[in-house]
């Protein structure tokens, strides 16, 4: 008996036709002028590829909120979701690298956004997620 040949791009595929497709976006907020722009451009981008995207940034700043309170806000919605996806420059970001750890130790699948917001790529594969 022979044993099945596995890839992640094949896992990839079957969660992408199973899931809810539920999809957290993980980018640099503190210290990024304008950023909620960033994250408005890469939902609508998830979302024309079928995704369900949750974004950190709604419903915005909430009075009495410290850093903290917003790591864990944004980790609570991370633990709904099936996918993360990352924003260019997320590599510079403490808060997007704390949840890009947690989502992979929680076997999630990694997305990234294209530099010029116009494509959705597996961030294992280097190449255009088939979506």
């Amino acid at each position: 008996m022979t044993k099945p040949d596995y890839t992640y791009e094949a896992e990839m595929a079957e969660r992408l036709r199973n899931w809810n497709k539920r999809v957290y976006i993980a980018g640099p907020i503190t210290g990024v002028k304008g950023y909620t722009r960033h994250f408005e451009r890469a939902a609508k981008l998830l979302a024309s590829k079928g995704f369900d995207p949750v974004s950190p940034t709604e419903p915005g700043e909430v009075e009495g909120f410290e850093y903290r309170d917003y790591i864990n806000r944004g980790l609570r919605l991370l633990e709904e979701c099936e996918f993360i996806c990352m924003l260019p420059g997320s590599n510079k970001s403490k808060g997007a690298m704390l949840e890009l750890h947690y989502a992979t130790c929680c076997g999630l699948p990694v997305l990234q956004i294209s530099e010029d917001y116009e494509r959705v790529l597996g961030a294992t594969m280097n190449e255009e997620a088939r979506l």
